[in-house]
This record gives C-alpha cells, sequence and structure tokens, in this order.
C-alpha cells in the first residue's frame, strides 16, 4: 500500500512539472509595443509598430529599423487589426504593449468603440498609456525613428512619465482611469497630446537617429479635453499644469515667479497636495480648493537676502498671489471649454448628493455658468540649497567684497 501511495505521489507531481499547454514559442510572434489609430472615411485606420528582434540583439544601429510598422483598414477595430495578418508574418502578440496613440480627428468623433475592445482583449494589460496626436496622425507618429531609445514606444512611455513626474505638463492616463472618466457624469477624461516636430517623412528614415540633431522628433503637447468620449479640444500648457495641481497629480515640478527689476527667482516643489470641497449656498454650487506646497529655492537671479525671515515670508506670499491668479484664469478658461475634466461634479456626488440628483443632466452647463471655484494656495519656503545667498549681490553690489 504504502509503495502504490509513493508511486501515485510522484506521478502527480510529474504532472505539475510539465510545460504550459497554451505556451507559444517567440520566433512564431510578433511583439507590438505601440498601437496608433486613425480615421479614413468611415473606417478605422490601425497601425503597429512591431519589434525587429534581430536588430535589437546589438549595440549599434545597421541598415535595418528596429522596429517596422504595418498599416491596414477595417470596418471595426477588431476587423482592421485581423486584416493585418496578411502582411504581418507572424501573430501579433499584444501583452508588452506600451502605449496608443488616437490621432486627432478620430479622437473628435469618439473612443467608446475602441475602450471596449480594448478592454475585453485578454491578452493586453492595462499598464499601457494613451496619448492624442495633434494635428496629425497615429500612423505618421510610428513610423519615426527616435534616438536613445531603439524602440519608440519607449521613448514615447518614458518621456511622458518623465514629464509627469519631473515638470507636471503631461498625466499618464492608463485605460482603466480613462474608462472611469468617460463613464463618469461627474468627470470628463483629458489625454496626454504628442506633436510631431519637424518633417515626418524625414523622421521614418535612418539617419534621423544617426545624426546629433535628429531631423524630426516626437514632443509631448499638454493635455486634450474630452466630452463624454469625444475629444473637443487641447488645453495650454499653464492650463495643463494647473488641471495637474488641483487632480492632486503634481510629484515635482517648478514655479518662476519675477523678482528685483528684470531677474527671477525659481521655486523646486518638493511635496505638492490637494484638497477640494464642495459646497451648496443657497442655488449657488461652490468648490473650495487648497493647495499646500513645500518648495526650495533652485535658481536666482535677483538680488535677495535669503538669510532674512521677513524676505522669505514676503516671497512665499509672492508666490501664492502670483500662482494663485494664474490657477483662477487658467480653471476659467477650462470651464469657458465646458467640460469638467478636474472632477469637481464628483466631489457634489459625493458630499451633496441630492443637489447632484437635480443638477446631473446638465452639469456641464452649471459647470461653465454657475460654479464658483476658490483657490487657496500655502507655499512653504523649507531651503535656500547649499547657499544663502546669490552671487548675484555681489555683483550688483561689488564694494561688499572689497570691504570684506
Amino acid at each position: 500500500m504504502k509503495r502504490m501511495m509513493m508511486i501515485s505521489l510522484i506521478l502527480f507531481m510529474t504532472s505539475l512539472l510539465s510545460g504550459c499547454w497554451d505556451s507559444e514559442e517567440l520566433a512564431d510572434l510578433s511583439i507590438v509595443t505601440a498601437l496608433g489609430i486613425d480615421k479614413e472615411e468611415d473606417k478605422y485606420k490601425v497601425t503597429v509598430q512591431i519589434l525587429n528582434p534581430s536588430e535589437l540583439a546589438g549595440d549599434t544601429l545597421t541598415t535595418r529599423s528596429p522596429v517596422n510598422s504595418y498599416t491596414e483598414t477595417g470596418d471595426t477595430l477588431m476587423e482592421a487589426l485581423r486584416r493585418l495578418t496578411t502582411t504581418v508574418p507572424r501573430r501579433m502578440y499584444f501583452s508588452h504593449l506600451r502605449i496608443i496613440i488616437l490621432g486627432e480627428e478620430f479622437a473628435r468623433d469618439g473612443i467608446a468603440g475602441i475602450l471596449d475592445l480594448l478592454s475585453r482583449d485578454h491578452e493586453m494589460r492595462t499598464d499601457f498609456l494613451f496619448a492624442v496626436v495633434k494635428d496629425d496622425s497615429a500612423k505618421n507618429v510610428l513610423e519615426i525613428l527616435t534616438p536613445l531609445e531603439k524602440i519608440p514606444a519607449n521613448k514615447l512611455w518614458g518621456m511622458i512619465q518623465t514629464s509627469e513626474e519631473v515638470w507636471s505638463g503631461v498625466a499618464s492616463v492608463e485605460i482603466d482611469e480613462l474608462i472611469s472618466a468617460v463613464t463618469s457624469k461627474g468627470k470628463e477624461a483629458s489625454i496626454t497630446g504628442l506633436q510631431i516636430i519637424g518633417d515626418p517623412e524625414a523622421g521614418s528614415k535612418l539617419p534621423n537617429v544617426e545624426n546629433i540633431v535628429p531631423f524630426t522628433m516626437i514632443g509631448a503637447y499638454h493635455e486634450g479635453a474630452f466630452q463624454d468620449d469625444k475629444f473637443v479640444g487641447w488645453l495650454n500648457e499653464n492650463q495643463t499644469r494647473m488641471l495637474n495641481n488641483i487632480a492632486n497629480k503634481v510629484k515635482s515640478t517648478v514655479i518662476t515667479i519675477p523678482c528685483g527689476e528684470k531677474g527671477n527667482l525659481s521655486l523646486e516643489v518638493l511635496n505638492s497636495n490637494t484638497e477640494k470641497k464642495a459646497k451648496v449656498k443657497g442655488n449657488t454650487p461652490t468648490i473650495d480648493v487648497t493647495i499646500t506646497k513645500q518648495t526650495n529655492i533652485a535658481d536666482v537671479s535677483c538680488v535677495l537676502d535669503l538669510t532674512d525671515s521677513t524676505e522669505i515670508t514676503r516671497l512665499q506670499k509672492k508666490v501664492e498671489k502670483d500662482l494663485g491668479k494664474l490657477m483662477e484664469e487658467s480653471v476659467k478658461g477650462i470651464q469657458e471649454m465646458g467640460t469638467d475634466i478636474f472632477g469637481f461634479g464628483e466631489e457634489f456626488k459625493k458630499n451633496h448628493f441630492t443637489y447632484w440628483k437635480t443638477v446631473e443632466n446638465n452639469w456641464d452647463d452649471v459647470f461653465s455658468n454657475q460654479l464658483e471655484v476658490n483657490i487657496k494656495l500655502d507655499v512653504q519656503i523649507k531651503g535656500t540649497g547649499t547657499t544663502n545667498q546669490s552671487f548675484f549681490n555681489d555683483i550688483q553690489n561689488p564694494m561688499n567684497q572689497k570691504e570684506e
């Protein structure tokens, strides 16, 4: 009996060591790193960027591109993707997808249809990013070769992540967050913009990465605002940065204010926190936004006595005043667009549900014409870096050094 039990146990353990029944060989797959979606008349135009493994194995570029792009059209996104099999030599594999790029013309018609497919596909992970191309097509973006990064999709993903972390000039958005914003009545979606800088045709050739200065580059372009699932317009840089402030997405950035007669002073933001509170005064909806920032002085090009505590206090008040004014102007500009990308409606939904039910169906109008937004800033200067004074003091007052 013991012998039979031992044999049974060995057979059972052997079964656990068997390979995956649905595994596929890497040599049989085309690894897709980026997906572009454009509009062509009433059809979907789909472009995929696929790795060229033989070129990525070495340290230097050869006469072959490290990636290849393929384009096809169809009545639906799935049809267009399946049509790609007529030109792509292997089955496409989407588990390493880094970014989905939407042409502006396509985004204006609505993106709900593609979100449905992307959320259903079991092969796709949910950590890829979205971007919209300003005044151009996703196809053109995916045909541009990029310096430093052999894989253009990695360049775009890294650029968005880095800019978000150190500048707050864009904000990364993944599919779960995008679907939540598109389906919510109290918040609208916004997606990072991309722009082609230079000649798209020159950017698709290898010399683009062989020169010190590339002929063509892809840069981030602020945020694109949506209403329901349709793209409605671009934010400017100030509006984008203020949106990220109010949305509590600022990790680090720089605040610059004028100082002296011609100089400027820059503060490095070390920590930023935003709190929003919805109120209803009579029939007037109000949002109080409180933003607290801890900063260090990073760059001074004017004469200041940074050892004087009253001077530091004066600077803090000036930053609060100047930045507060800029934020108010940016909020009003976005209110004029008529799309609540701040998510103020969700604050009323959570805290004043009875009132929210009365304005839910016309919230865009309330947001644009009735909502009052009050912004309060608390800026704290914690340090001055490795020196207390700026050498500008000595330049402006050379006698100080001689007297010393």
